[in-house]
């Protein structure tokens, strides 16, 4: 089950200080009105105790976390996994949190997420930010705070436009963690903003929910990364973060679809697969099923372009059957 909707509660409190007040201060039940829950997370959070922001947050995770309630974490993918440790499973519900409640208070409801104009149009909490386009030669962009208390993204306009928008999304997460906000709420690394940049980045132009959403259809990577307004790296990188886990036996289904095959066609798809998932050319006999699984599995993006080829090959034979 998606915690879309608590997720965005939680993100409220984080942005919006004067709807944290009212939610700490008798007023929660109606607040909860305004958003999808389910009964079980009303109940959850109508029984927490808490007198900060910070109570109330650590409450609901530890709730989610502790078996009482379904949750599923984004995972760092291998690459950031050595290097990043300390994203322990708080921080990372955290930055997933805050994306969602900036996805509601800008009112946006699906891809692309219009980032630029989220930083032309600042909520409170980013006082005094400004986008401005100016080439950088080594940055795609940089937050840049000012003398006079003015802050500025800079962005390289002359990098592509998916480039300008992962990068502006990742100074906006670098600009809260500056913010006034975040000090009061005690923001896990404030001190090294960049270290969960580039995550934030990725949680908000694809929410875990709209991503999985839209890999029920048949649909490549790239469509994918074009829906977003993301390069392919950054939705390949986006789906090995969130699809293992919630669905963890992710390649079966199609690991028999494509053994189904009559040849040469299975041949020729089973041999793609090998190609991809190994960077090199079979020089053997075609991989076993449980090496076929295993690869579409640990690699949601080669997955989809999988799903995809073998859904549009199928296509044209399915409609020319006889009835």
């Amino acid at each position: 089950m998606s915690t879309m909707a608590l997720q965005t509660l939680i993100g409220t409190t984080l942005i919006d200080h004067k709807f944290c007040e009212e939610l700490l201060d008798g007023k929660r039940a109606t607040l909860l009105t305004e958003f999808n829950l389910t009964n079980e997370e009303r109940e959850a959070i109508l029984a927490v105790k808490a007198n900060s922001t910070q109570e109330f947050v650590i409450e609901l995770h530890e709730w989610l976390a502790g078996g009482d309630g379904p949750v599923h974490f984004t995972s760092l993918p291998g690459e950031e996994r050595g290097q990043a440790e300390e994203h322990v499973d708080k921080d990372i519900f955290l930055i997933e949190c805050l994306a969602w409640g900036l996805l509601r208070a800008y009112g946006i409801k699906g891809p692309p997420v219009p980032v630029r104009e989220m930083v032309k149009h600042p909520l409170p909490i980013f006082k005094r930010l400004t986008l401005l386009e100016l080439s950088l030669g080594l940055y795609d962009a940089a937050y840049r705070p000012c003398l006079d208390g003015s802050r500025l993204i800079v962005v390289d306009p002359t990098k592509p436009r998916t480039i300008q928008r992962t990068s502006t999304a990742r100074e906006l997460y670098v600009a809260f963690c500056r913010s006034t906000r975040a000090t009061e709420l005690g923001w896990p690394s404030c001190e090294q903003p960049r270290s969960h940049s580039a995550l934030f980045a990725r949680c908000l132009l694809m929410p875990d929910a709209w991503v999985l959403s839209a890999c029920t259809e048949n649909i490549s990577v790239e469509s994918l990364a074009t829906r977003f307004g993301v390069p392919i790296k950054t939705i390949t990188q986006r789906l090995s973060e969130i699809v293992y886990h919630h669905q963890p036996n992710l390649g079966e289904p199609l690991a028999d679809a494509l053994f189904s095959l009559n040849d040469p066609w299975r041949d020729r798809f089973l041999g793609f697969v090998a190609r991809q998932a190994t960077n090199k050319v079979c020089s053997r006999q075609l991989p076993i099923q449980e090496e076929i699984i295993t690869w579409l599995t640990g690699n949601p993006g080669l997955y989809q372009d999988v799903k995809y080829m073998l859904h549009t090959w199928q296509k044209p034979r399915l409609a020319h059957q006889p009835q």
